[in-house]
């Protein structure tokens, strides 16, 4: 499916669009011929500038070419087309839906000026005209182009000036199409002319298509550049990204290859996002517009074989395969307009890894997945997506196929991470097979993860079991694009032996993560051990959950202070000098909370929002260039197996979900092969990371070393001048002695007495 226009398409900026009032009618005067401005999204903020930039989107113009370019030709031939109104075409009134939704598609394309070369091309001159690069092996070709393109004077890295109209020069780098994000690729190929460069600029990370005598390199002249930059920079209300720009330029390397890794590590800076809901499974970048509705793995239209430009380029008529699982799907199968199909999507609630983390290696204390055992050994997941690209990837798996409810399905022995659908007549069948299978002592134990439902029957057979309420951004599931709405989700540790401990496992590893709760009843509530717990949750949102306010005794002014200083304070008199001594007086100026009634706010002095997920049981010694996760190499392992299986038997991967063929065993030895293969590649590009991390530091250590050494030779200088100078000192009161001892004269006759 295309879910492009449901992932929040955003709207187009470049580098120097915002100008002023006049910015959109002088945009094509500012920017230079064949520009195309290329990034990802907003800066938080600079490391070296300090200060926040916007970091501006995409936009796309018709390059000023020669007569000689077939690009140019084609865009000017689509502009001078005549494009007929839909009335003209006779159409005959559509009553379905998908009808009406094709025949808007129809109408969109013929009406739809050619503004730029991203534009498809109307039915009307698709016949008349030749077909752009945007899929297939004319877009292949044009890809290689694009890669080739470069500076026979500079190399990758090499530090130019770029000589916009409309705008001062721009300090930037010279850069490879190879070496930009995927979802800038699009508006990168459609700009790309023969002949020009491409250049990322400092400051906002944009690259752009330049000719060559646009670019300059540093000269001694550089003074004036960055003056008449930071000039224009005022004018146009855009001084905070000069200055990052500049910032930037000043920790420039001179190796070209040392700029180059420079330049990515800041690029990786800024488009870090490691819960982003687009990140395309093949290249691990953002922006992915495709999602498998089987597998729910989403990818670049770019990164499938063959490659499509956008998601509007894949053939209508056509399909595309998931490069994970192996289907099929439709390229219209999310078209716009197409409510029906959007209707059709099936949620499954896919966990998240933390969860599966923190179940299977935090509560139940089960192995890690591993290229000998490419899955979780002593794990059942009774309501699995799939067999073939399974969410969980346990050792035992019920898809709906199968039917997990069904007795003849045991869950004797195993372990059990139960996320079922959503819909309460599918989970309260789930609900009371878990009980009856803990209770009867079947099962060790389960992890349950239900609707925060309490007037339902299923809740309430929950009762007898600890509970923690996720908070929202807790919850998200992998196939929604936010938390379930209208409920909150809760989740249930079921075990019958060996309580104590497991109940303190499960606490350890999801309370961070939500609200523990247990229900209470009025026996309880007349014990004292009751009372004990309500004292200690107080001393503890006392400690760590409030606003302790204290007024000044000389000023009157209200403070928030630390529970350890209002302790100290409570029975003496209390002054602004003590709320941070020795920086702080009466005249400090109050906070924003303190200032506007923030007495009654949430947090305090001491709060601290709680940690964001954690991979439970995640081992301390895996590195952060760590590339394949055991769950993933579990997943990965067991798709590749399945389909070189199906490959081998000339079937398709529905001959495996409609259960005329079944999946392969966990530990086959295909299943193992692949899995031994992903670890070798996975341990071959780790330690490519490293070594390119190691070029990293070594780098910035050299940098820092050099500025060092100037500074310690400068220090070495001074040092000689003062030896030299005391030495001068020394010669000069020792020739002042001998001159003394010269100038004295005792006659020999002379006796004193």
């Amino acid at each position: 499916m295309i879910e492009g226009s449901r992932r929040g398409k955003r709207k187009s900026a470049s580098l120097l669009d915002h100008q002023g009032s006049n910015a959109s009618d002088s945009t094509q005067a500012i920017l230079p011929a064949c520009s195309v401005v290329a990034s990802a999204r907003p800066l938080r903020r600079s490391p070296e500038a300090g200060s926040t930039v916007r970091h501006l989107k995409f936009t796309t113009l018709i390059p000023k070419t020669g007569e000689n370019d077939p690009y140019a030709t084609e865009a000017r031939q689509l502009r001078s087309s005549k494009v007929r109104e839909p009335e003209a075409l006779g159409k005959k009134p559509v009553s379905s839906k998908g009808a009406a939704a094709k025949a808007k598609r129809q109408k969109s394309e013929l009406i739809a000026p050619a503004k730029s070369m991203c534009t498809r091309k109307s039915s009307s001159t698709k016949d008349s005209q030749p077909d752009l690069a945007r899929q297939g092996k004319p877009l292949q070709r044009r890809i290689q182009a694009a890669s080739r393109a470069s500076s026979r004077v500079w190399l990758p890295g090499t530090q130019v000036w770029a000589k916009l109209r409309g705008s001062a020069a721009w300090p930037g780098a010279i850069w490879s199409y190879d070496l930009c994000q995927r979802r800038d690729a699009p508006q990168l190929l459609t700009s790309f002319v023969e002949g020009t460069v491409l250049v990322r600029f400092y400051g906002e990370h944009s690259s752009m298509w330049l000719k060559p005598e646009q670019l300059e390199q540093p000269s001694l002249d550089d003074e004036d550049k960055t003056s008449a930059l930071r000039s224009w920079g005022r004018q146009h209300h855009k001084a905070k990204l000069v200055e990052a720009a500049l910032s930037e330029m000043e920790g420039v390397e001179s190796e070209p290859r040392a700029e180059v890794s420079r330049m990515l590590a800041l690029q990786e800076a800024y488009l870090a996002c490691p819960d982003a809901a687009d990140c395309c499974d093949l290249c691990g970048e953002n922006g992915a517009e495709l999602t498998c509705p089987h597998c729910e793995r989403l990818f670049h239209p770019i990164c499938l074989q063959p490659p499509a430009l956008t998601s509007a380029d894949l053939p209508r008529q056509g399909s595309w395969s998931c490069p994970c699982c192996g289907e099929t799907n439709q390229a219209d199968e999310l078209a716009e307009g197409d409510e029906e199909a959007e209707r059709k999507l099936e949620r499954m609630g896919l966990t998240p890894d933390w969860i599966i983390q923190a179940a299977a290696h935090g509560l139940f204390k089960l192995e890690r997945p591993s290229e000998e055992q490419p899955y979780i050994k002593g794990l059942l997941d009774p309501c699995t997506n799939s067999k073939i690209a399974p969410n969980i990837p346990a050792e035992k798996l019920y898809d709906k196929q199968d039917n997990g409810l069904k007795l003849s399905n045991s869950w004797s022995g195993y372990h059990i991470i139960l996320n079922p659908d959503f819909s309460a007549n599918v989970q309260w069948r789930f609900v009371n097979r878990a009980i009856d299978e803990v209770e009867n002592q079947r099962v060790p134990g389960v992890l349950l993860m239900v609707r925060n439902s309490t007037d339902t029957a299923y809740f309430q057979r929950l009762r007898p079991y600890p509970r923690i309420l996720l908070r929202r951004l807790a919850a998200r599931f992998k196939d929604y694009d936010k938390s379930p709405i209208g409920f909150g989700i809760v989740v249930f540790c079921i075990v019958k032996d060996n309580c104590r401990e497991m109940y303190e496992r499960f606490y350890e590893a999801f309370a961070q993560m939500g609200e523990p709760n247990i229900p209470i009843d009025k026996e309880l509530m007349q014990s004292a051990e009751f009372y004990a717990l309500l004292d200690r949750l107080r001393q503890h949102a006392e400690e760590h959950q409030r606003d302790h306010w204290i007024q000044c005794s000389l000023c009157a002014k209200w403070r928030i202070i630390s529970y350890d200083t209002m302790v100290a304070a409570r029975d003496d008199d209390w002054t602004c000098k003590q709320l941070r001594p020795p920086y702080t007086s009466c005249r400090t100026l109050q906070t924003k909370r303190e200032t506007f009634g923030g007495r009654y706010a949430a947090g305090g002095a001491d709060f601290t929002d709680p940690q964001g997920p954690v991979e439970a049981g995640t081992a301390r010694s895996e590195e952060r260039w760590q590339v394949l996760t055991g769950l993933e190499l579990a997943r990965q392992a067991r798709i590749a197996a399945n389909r070189a299986y199906l490959a081998g038997l000339k079937v398709g991967p529905e001959a495996m979900h409609d259960g005329r063929i079944k999946p392969l065993a966990p530990d086959d030895p295909l299943m193992l092969l692949a899995a031994k293969t992903m670890a070798q590649q996975a341990a071959l590009k780790e330690a490519s990371n490293q070594v390119e991390e190691a070029k990293r530091q070594w780098h910035w250590g050299s940098r820092a070393r050099m500025r060092r050494r100037t500074e310690l030779q400068a220090e070495l200088v001074a040092m000689d001048e003062e030896d030299k100078a005391a030495k001068t000192l020394i010669e000069a009161a020792q020739a002042a002695l001998q001159e003394v001892k010269l100038q004295q004269v005792v006659p020999g006759n002379v006796t004193t007495g």
